[in-house]
């Protein structure tokens, strides 16, 4: 709450803020291309299985050596046809590098699976690291590690180099998306959180991501592209100052003070003449309820108590299946009608449309519970609406209907998954809000890591669909179970409350209370006032 104060007094929403957000959510935009980079990538051309001796000027589709793949059995019995992979000209692709196909076929599931467990594990480690060594230096540590890993990758030799290269793309993407909105979202006045959701900095990354995947048609092309973005966003590393939050509760006064003057400073707004009082208050707090040592806390305390596992649980379900949805729905671009960088791109800008609305929803009485319960429940339909369209839709007009209908769930998706963005960071306190964030995120990764091959294994869409269908329906559940956070006050240590109703699972104010004295306080004769962690 101290902290909070001091951000009201600068300016809610002012230069610095707009400031961090340039810089912070920036490399968000390079993280789609290198997240989506295998939509491209594993693109599998026209080829031909050219016999020796035979020409390459008559290929057709109609050729009984077009993508022909000798079985086992051919090969058994010595009737397989020698000859050599012939690819279609224009379009150049790790496929086309490596000739991933017939017996290779399994690699670019595999890179897109590995690159995703990258993803995971940056993930995790953001979730500890930034809580331990500070906000600014592990985001902008990682872009800078991003932009090595997009260069090693463009100069691979070979597919397995290849994979390693994009296992460290993921693990820096895991980590940029998980501290950059803490970054953006801990300097922010509570009234304007929602603003780093309504940016579509994602969906411009995608939408540019097709851009150039049509304007280049070469993998090597983009993944340099991609480190070039990515360069001029190191400099947020100089410019800003570390998390004031952060700092406060790791008891660095001095350094928050002066992350203080800065804002203030860029906000043309007077320093709080009360802002060294309030920050060694938070720092005090944040010793006392260490007990005098300096506590490390780990993913542990985001499940410790009831209620924090029970909101913890239910984000992480929400994003497992936001995940899972999204990257089938964008892998599985290829299967879907129309033309492939249309299809990219259609999927990117989809969901600005329901960025704007979730941003107006989120500010008004209807809050981050039901806007985000809403957008769930309306991908739901739209996953039923492909499946019934897979079956009963004609052939002339089954493409344009699930094309219409996956663009509707993409979007619906969209808005939901950007209130969670800010949602999920609300509900959890500055000592362990990176954990919280980064265990949200890691289960969107075991998403990510599931979806290749859902999207790229099979031509059915129905099953995928239909589970699809389910885990959308349980999303929109889960977001009910949450705690309404609109217009509250983001809490920086972990401050047991007393209430005497929790009927409506909503932060409303209560007496503080010690952690230390809470069994004294606990009284088994009065079952009216429940004891509960406020997170």
């Amino acid at each position: 709450m101290h902290v909070e104060d001091l951000i009201d007094q600068m300016g809610a929403f002012g230069r610095y803020q707009m400031l961090v957000t340039s810089l912070a959510l920036g490399p968000v935009i390079a993280t789609a291309w290198s997240l989506l980079s295998m939509s491209f990538s594993s693109v599998v051309p026209d080829w031909w299985c050219v016999t020796l001796g035979s020409g390459v000027a008559n290929l057709t589709r109609d050729s009984p050596l077009y993508k022909y793949c000798p079985d086992e059995a051919s090969k058994a019995n010595g009737t397989a046809i020698a000859c050599t992979r012939v690819y279609a000209q224009g379009v150049r692709t790790v496929v086309t590098e490596w000739d991933l196909v017939c017996e290779k076929s399994w690699v670019t599931s595999t890179v897109t699976s590995i690159q995703m467990a990258g993803v995971l594990t940056g993930a995790l480690l953001a979730g500890q690291s930034a809580d331990l060594w500070g906000r600014r230096t592990i985001n902008f540590g990682f872009t800078a590690l991003m932009i090595v890993a997009n260069l090693v990758a463009a100069l691979s030799v070979a597919w397995q180099m290849y994979a390693v290269t994009m296992f460290f793309i993921g693990l820096s993407c895991g980590v940029v998306l998980v501290v950059g909105i803490q970054m953006a979202v801990e300097c922010t006045g509570a009234k304007w959180r929602t603003v780093h959701a309504a940016i579509p900095f994602w969906q411009t990354g995608v939408a540019v991501f097709a851009l150039f995947s049509y304007l280049l048609e070469d993998w090597q092309h983009l993944h340099f592209a991609s480190a070039a973005i990515y360069s001029p966003l190191v400099l947020g590393w100089i410019i800003l100052p570390e998390s004031v939050r952060w700092l406060a509760t790791q008891n660095r006064l001095e350094d928050a003070e002066k992350a203080v003057e800065t804002i203030a400073r860029y906000n043309r707004c007077p320093k709080p003449t009360n802002a060294l009082a309030k920050l060694r208050m938070v720092a005090e707090e944040a010793k006392h309820e260490a007990t005098g040592a300096a506590r490390k806390y780990t993913y542990l305390d985001v499940y410790r108590s009831w209620k924090m596992f029970r909101r913890s649980l239910c984000s992480n379900v929400i994003w497992f299946s936001s995940a899972l949805v999204f990257y089938v729905i964008s892998l599985g671009v290829q299967k879907l009608s129309f033309n492939l960088y249309l299809n990219i791109f259609l999927i990117g800008c989809a969901d600005i449309p329901c960025t704007f609305l979730s941003f107006y929803l989120t500010r008004t009485c209807f809050g981050r519970r039901w806007a985000a319960a809403s957008f769930y429940f309306l991908t739901c339909a739209c996953c039923i609406g492909i499946v019934i369209a897979s079956v009963t839709a004609t052939e002339e007009n089954k493409g344009a209907v699930m094309n219409y209908l996956a663009i509707a769930a993409k979007l619906c998706l969209g808005g939901g998954w950007d209130v969670m963005t800010v949602f999920s960071t609300e509900i959890y306190p500055t000592v362990i809000r990176s954990l919280g964030y980064g265990a949200s995120s890691a289960f969107a990764r075991i998403g990510g890591i599931v979806a290749p091959f859902i999207a790229l294994m099979t031509d059915n869409l129905v099953l995928p669909y239909s589970a699809m269908s389910v885990l959308m329906l349980l999303s929109g559940a889960c977001a009910l179970l949450l705690p309404e956070t609109r217009l509250v006050a983001m809490e920086d240590l972990i401050i047991v409350k007393t209430c005497t109703s929790d009927v409506s699972d909503v932060m409303l104010p209560c007496a503080d209370v010690s952690e230390n004295s809470l069994p004294t306080l606990y009284n088994e004769k009065n079952k009216s006032d429940e004891v509960h962690v406020r997170l």
